[in-house]
């Protein structure tokens, strides 16, 4: 497989990228968002927005469209949403942590950083539109919300209370996100365990959902664990089944191909660490032809897959990983085609 450099400055001292979306809009543009940093954990990061006019080919130099002098946004989602790009953003207010942050010991930063997310996790989440407005929702998750068969918009991502749904009305110009629904927890686990979901359309009324699924190995008798999980609904999204384990790896894309096909991109941080890929020809009810995109990560710093279909039936799919140790992480891309 044929692996493109989107963005890749591994030397730089600002010349981090991760965390990656896509979106094609109906005219043939091909968009990227994603994370621009010094490193993967730290208080200043921005959005940058890249594009291409030929199917991937070629792709524009980076622009950034999220910043603030004292804001670090990450994890950007896109979506193309009545002729207008939306961008969705997670961010923390840093104007009174970055003092603290540059005097730490440089052992103690991810920690410290890390404990600050989880803390501004409990407030609202910003989004942007094509018209610069900052709105906020009560969800965050990587790759933002899709668009229904409807035209409107639904939206699976962590909250305070665990993964929650919300949906979006058709105006582009509404700031109102209903709320839907919490996905329930299985009996015996924990709701922190259960993160960075996305969300597919599988019936006039039914979608599904898969969720990244973490837990360190803990004194109280966890294992270590970095699969998928998947929920399902079949009323619009205002009740969800228990999820439940389908493989290891994470965190999910998910997309329709033209000919029905669901494909669910993810990293695989478990020896060979890569992207990978599972299909559904069944909404879901089953996967199968498990196709490596990739296997050469040097770390597990690597993945947050997701894909487009190109103009021509084939799959545009991008990521963030190093290519070399040492190097600092870029957004690289490849084209495949499903298996016939």
């Amino acid at each position: 497989m044929k692996i493109q450099k989107i963005i890749y400055l591994p030397k730089d001292y600002y010349g981090y990228f991760g965390w990656p979306s896509i979106a094609r809009a109906k005219h043939g543009l091909v968009m990227v968002c994603s994370g621009f940093r010094h490193f993967h954990t730290g208080p200043f990061g921005r959005v940058v927005y890249m594009e291409s006019p030929n199917e991937g080919k070629d792709w524009s130099a980076p622009t950034v469209v999220m910043d603030g002098p004292s804001t670090d946004f990450r994890d950007p989602g896109v979506v193309w949403f009545h002729d207008h790009l939306m961008i969705t953003g997670f961010s923390a207010d840093t104007k009174t942590r970055c003092h603290e942050y540059v005097h730490l010991p440089k052992r103690d930063r991810a920690l410290y950083w890390r404990g600050l997310i989880y803390h501004e996790a409990k407030k609202a989440h910003p989004w942007y539109s094509e018209y610069g407005q900052l709105r906020k929702t009560w969800l965050s998750s990587p790759h933002g919300p899709i668009v229904k068969n409807d035209g409107g918009m639904i939206y699976m991502g962590r909250c305070a209370k665990g993964i929650g749904v919300a949906e979006f009305a058709e105006d582009e110009h509404s700031d109102e996100w209903q709320k839907l629904a919490i996905v329930p927890v299985p009996s015996g686990d924990r709701q922190e365990h259960f993160q960075e979901p996305h969300i597919i359309q599988t019936g006039e009324k039914s979608f599904l959902g898969v969720i990244r699924y973490q837990r360190e190995k803990s004194p109280l008798g966890y294992e270590s664990e970095f699969s998928m999980w998947a929920t399902h609904s079949n009323d619009g999204g205002r009740k969800w089944t228990k999820p439940t384990k389908m493989c290891d790896g994470s965190p999910p894309h998910l997309m329709r191909h033209s000919r029905g096909t669901i494909i669910l991109t993810y990293g695989q941080r478990i020896r060979p660490y890569g992207i990978r890929v599972a299909t559904s020809d069944d909404d879901g009810k089953s996967w199968r032809n498990e196709i490596v995109l990739w296997d050469k990560g040097i770390s597990t710093d690597l993945g947050y897959p997701c894909s487009v279909e190109l103009k021509d039936g084939r799959i545009q799919t991008i990521f963030y990983a190093a290519l070399e140790e040492h190097d600092k992480c870029g957004i690289l891309g490849c084209k495949w085609e499903l298996p016939a």
